[in-house]
C-alpha cells in the first residue's frame, strides 16, 4: 500500500465530490482521475477503501521546542496575536500588521511558528503594551 500524502489527500478531496455529478460522463471521468491519482501514489481503490474504513489512530501529543504542550503554546501565541489585532493594530507598521495577520492565519490552521516568529510576536506584544495588564 502506498502513501496517502497530504497532496494526494487534497487532490482526492477535490475529486470525490465530483462523483455526485448528475452527468454520467463526468462521474466516469472523475472516477478515472481518482484511479490515476491513486495509481501515482502506489495505491488503488481497495487501498482507499481500507483507509476510509480504518479506525482512527490516536495522534501523539505534539510538543514544542521547550517541551511545552503544542496546543497550549499555540493558545498563548494566538492570544498575543489576537491582542495585537484588537488593541494595537492602528499603531503597527504595515509590515507588523501583515506579520500579525499571517501569524493569526497560521495558528488558526494549526501550523507551528518558527522560534524567530515566536520571539518577534512576543516582542511586539510587549512593545505595544500587551505584557502589562
Amino acid at each position: 500500500m502506498g502513501d496517502l500524502s497530504p497532496d494526494i489527500g487534497v487532490k482526492l478531496g477535490r475529486l470525490v465530490p465530483m462523483l455526485s455529478s448528475p452527468v454520467a460522463g463526468e462521474v466516469v471521468a472523475t472516477a478515472a482521475a481518482i484511479g490515476r491519482t491513486l495509481n501515482k501514489a502506489g495505491m488503488d481503490w481497495h487501498d482507499l477503501a481500507k483507509r476510509l474504513t480504518a479506525p482512527a489512530q490516536p495522534q501523539p501529543c505534539q510538543r514544542g521546542p521547550a517541551g511545552d504542550d503544542f496546543a497550549a503554546g499555540n493558545a498563548v501565541l494566538r492570544a498575543m496575536a489576537d491582542w495585537l489585532d484588537k488593541y494595537a493594530l492602528h499603531r503597527l507598521t504595515d509590515k507588523q500588521r501583515d506579520f500579525v495577520a499571517n501569524v493569526r492565519r497560521m495558528l488558526a490552521a494549526g501550523r507551528r511558528l518558527s522560534p524567530a516568529q515566536k520571539q518577534y510576536l512576543a516582542d511586539l506584544h510587549t512593545r505595544y503594551g500587551g505584557g502589562h495588564g
